[in-house]
């Protein structure tokens, strides 16, 4: 990630990001595909993600070949076609042209889908391609899991699923999920419907690594929802998030996310739309992580859930939770805290 150390750095950022966004004038055919609407802590990439920028908040058109990158925040793609994508928190997607409309590779996390009568979408998922079944609109949500499984529901129509990897299945999702290879077999709400409505009493505030708001953990559970809480007026020290990736095993650190409390604490990680609670780490992971040894037990994880009234936000284009604060000096000193009290059920 490149970090503007200045104002002027701040600008040549933006302008650099606005750019991978703008199409190119002269050409018979538009290269956008749409426009991108974005919530900080999203990234974008113009070159097959190898290079990272912050996104601009503004709405801006979607250049085919854009890479998104989204941590606490969220973007929500409008198509050309009417088709209203939302990549979730913690989730990466690319977007390209296709012969017959527009392509997503979801590559980890979430998408939110609100696909008008005949949409002309792809979407790639782990080992299965996802399609819109017939000319009915659409409502639905398609997730990735860091193990490749994947999993798609509809709430109004139907979604088409053909796998991929041998053998080769076509099957359809409703109200009924479909689940490539199989169904998780974890506990924990699986998708947005199955999130509770509102946060439960004693819920944890989460934040990411830059004090941003994230959601809470409540019952070994991480519930994204970045308005739960008032974001912190500095990033943790980097020798705290550093403990932390430690602590995270090796093949799933490409791509998490550690998560804390208020007071630096760490609660545990996110992986590819899986969270990874600090006491149902395994000792097995935990010895491979390198973390300190002891007792802990439990499963491996429970599926990331999102509250389905972050998801009404995120699809409005709507930017959340507090500003977060940060100074030079809060990159690397002591953390000073939130900026205001803590609101449980924000």
């Amino acid at each position: 990630m490149i970090r503007p150390r200045s104002v002027t750095s701040r600008a040549v950022a933006t302008t650099l990001v606005m750019a991978t966004f703008l199409p190119v004038p002269g050409f018979g055919t538009p290269l956008s595909l749409g426009t991108v609407r974005v919530m900080r802590g999203v990234q974008v990439s113009s070159d097959g993600g190898k290079t990272w920028l912050a996104a601009s908040m503004a709405p801006t058109p979607l250049a085919d070949g854009t890479w998104i990158r989204a941590t606490t925040g969220g973007a929500l793609l409008e198509l050309t076609d009417g088709s209203r994508v939302s990549v979730m928190p913690f989730s990466e997607a690319s977007i390209e042209r296709e012969a017959h409309g527009t392509a997503i590779a979801l590559h980890r996390g979430r998408l939110s889908l609100r696909l008008p009568a005949r949409a002309r979408l792809a979407i790639e998922a782990g080992d299965a391609h996802v399609r819109p079944a017939g000319d009915e609109a659409v409502t639905g949500e398609v997730l990735v899991t860091g193990d490749r499984t994947v999993g798609v529901r509809a709430s109004r129509g139907r979604l088409e699923i053909q796998e991929t990897a041998v053998p080769r299945r076509t099957m359809f999702a409703s109200l009924e999920p479909v689940f490539v290879p199989k169904r998780p077999e974890r506990r924990g709400p699986l998708f947005v419907t199955d999130a509770p409505a509102t946060p439960p009493p004693g819920a944890r505030a989460a934040f990411g690594p830059g004090g941003d708001s994230a959601g809470y953990v409540s019952d070994g559970q991480f519930i994204v929802h970045p308005g739960f809480s008032s974001g912190l007026t500095r990033p943790f020290p980097s020798s705290t998030v550093q403990l932390a990736m430690a602590k995270i095993p090796e093949p799933d650190r490409p791509g998490a996310t550690p998560l804390f409390d208020v007071n630096g604490g760490y609660l545990g990680y996110e992986s590819g739309a899986v969270f990874y609670a600090q006491a149902q780490l395994t000792p097995a992971r935990v010895a491979q992580a390198g973390a300190p040894g002891g007792g802990a037990a439990g499963g491996s994880g429970t599926i990331l859930g999102v509250s389905p009234a972050v998801l009404a936000i995120i699809a409005s284009g709507l930017v959340l939770g507090g500003v977060v604060g940060v100074s030079a000096a809060g990159a690397s000193g002591a953390f000073d805290g939130p900026a205001t009290p803590f609101r449980p059920g924000r």
